[in-house]
This record gives C-alpha cells, sequence and structure tokens, in this order.
C-alpha cells in the first residue's frame, strides 16, 4: 500500500501466481534485471564511499535475497516482515534521487506531497476494507480471487451469515486450489460460469472442471464438508441428484 498504489489485498496463496514458465517467466526476468542493476548499483556505492547509498540498497536487496532461499530455507511468513525494511530502502532510494535531481526546496515539497497523495489514493479501496474482518475477505476474494487462503476465509464469512450458496462455492475453490497443485488451475473454466448463481456454480463446477471424472472432485470435496454437518447436508441436498454415481458418499 505504501509503495505501489494498487487494490492490493493483506495475503495469498500460491495458486496466484502458478508454478508454470509462461507465468513465472517475466517476473524472472524483471527480478534478474534487478539483481544486476542492484548489484552494479552496490559496486559504485562502495567504490564512491556513499554510505546512504549502501545502507539504502542493503534495506532493499537482503530481504528480498534471504527469502529466495539461496542461502538458507526460511519459513514463508518470514516474507511480510522482511518487506518492512524493504520498504525503507525504497523510501530511502526515492528520496536520495528527489533530492539529489531536484535542488529547490519547493520541488522537492511538491514531488514528495505528490507521491503520497497518489499512494493514499490508490490503496483508499484496501485501507477502506479493514473496517472488519468479514469486509476485509469479501474484498480481498475479489481482487485476488485465486488465493486459497482468501476464498476459505470468505467462505467463513458466507457460512456465518447463513449463506450456504456463497459460502459452499467459495469452499469448494478453496478445495480445488489447494488440491490442484502443481497442475495449472483451469481459471478459464471457473470464469466461464459467471452468470450462474452460487448454487448453480457449486452444482455444475466438478463436471465442468473434470468432465471425464467428476467423482474426484466430488468425493474430495464431501470429505472436507463433513467438518460442517450444514455444509455436508448441503452437499448431500444438491450434489446427490446431479452426481449419483459417484457421491458423495455415506459418512
Amino acid at each position: 500500500m505504501t509503495v505501489w498504489p494498487w487494490p492490493i489485498v493483506p495475503n495469498h496463496g500460491y495458486a496466484a501466481v502458478e508454478l508454470q514458465l509462461g507465468v513465472l517467466g517475466p517476473y524472472a526476468a524483471l527480478g534478474g534485471l534487478l539483481l544486476v542493476v542492484g548489484t552494479i548499483g552496490g559496486v559504485w556505492a562502495i567504490q564512491q564511499r556513499r554510505a546512504e547509498w549502501v545502507a539504502a540498497l542493503s534495506l532493499l536487496y537482503a530481504p528480498a535475497l534471504l527469502q529466495s532461499h539461496w542461502f538458507v530455507p526460511l519459513i514463508t511468513d518470514l516474507a511480510e516482515r522482511l518487506l518492512y525494511p524493504a520498504t525503507l530502502g525504497i523510501a530511502m532510494i526515492t528520496g536520495i534521487s528527489i533530492f539529489a535531481w531536484l535542488k529547490r526546496p519547493e520541488a522537492w515539497a511538491l514531488v514528495v506531497t505528490s507521491l503520497g497523495l497518489a499512494a493514499f489514493l490508490g490503496s483508499l479501496s484496501a485501507r477502506r476494507a479493514w473496517v472488519d474482518e468479514d469486509s476485509l475477505w469479501l474484498y480481498a476474494v475479489r481482487v485476488e480471487p485465486r488465493a486459497t487462503l482468501h476464498q476459505h476465509n470468505a467462505s467463513n464469512t458466507f457460512f456465518r451469515a447463513d449463506d450456504l450458496n456463497r459460502g459452499a462455492y467459495h469452499r469448494f475453490i478453496d478445495v480445488y486450489l489447494a488440491n490442484r497443485f502443481p497442475e495449472p488451475v483451469q481459471w478459464e473454466e471457473i470464469e466461464s460460469t459467471h452468470s450462474l448463481s452460487p448454487l448453480e456454480r457449486f452444482v455444475e463446477l466438478p463436471d465442468i472442471l473434470e468432465p471425464e471424472d467428476p467423482c474426484r472432485l466430488v468425493r474430495l470435496f464431501a470429505k472436507e464438508a463433513t467438518e460442517y454437518e450444514p455444509l455436508y447436508e448441503h452437499v448431500v441436498e444438491h450434489w446427490g441428484p446431479r452426481y449419483p454415481r459417484c457421491g458423495p458418499r455415506p459418512r
């Protein structure tokens, strides 16, 4: 929210960026370019004895290099904490550049104020979503629907509101995403059902996603649904007539 104005969300799962070359390639190319630029900049800063540039580049690149697991495996949740010094590094580089390129204090104030205002306005929708837990997760699942965590928490939000139709749909997407790994997500097929109601999407998606054998998804989700009695009853009621040959099986 601070660095790049965008309707970002608070968290995401692996399915948001799949492990496919076509998806990861652009990120890898950009990361490689930034690594080369940072290395050249770091060598220059050391040679010129520019302590402020050394500090800024260290705060920016060190967290990313640590999280890359090149040196030592780290827990995934550490990435969020490592973003704080990275953000400080970005802010330092931006500040150094502004003060180096612009000489008049009036210009400094104008640029800094403009950047701050742009970041605030661009991230306003994300900030407003943090009013309560339900608003947060409903916003998150709209912005980044491929994230398993968002789908799971959105389903809990609807379950708390006694909306089993929507809750079942989002929980099904959650289970599908988590169990699809490492195969690519069939997101076009999922989006093709947008004109249907949540209940219709829930009923039809197993056959749409795996037309040759929807039983695998039906049985997989039915097993997950046994943890929440109303959801299991919902599955039996609506999937029983639609998929009589494959489940859900009795507990």
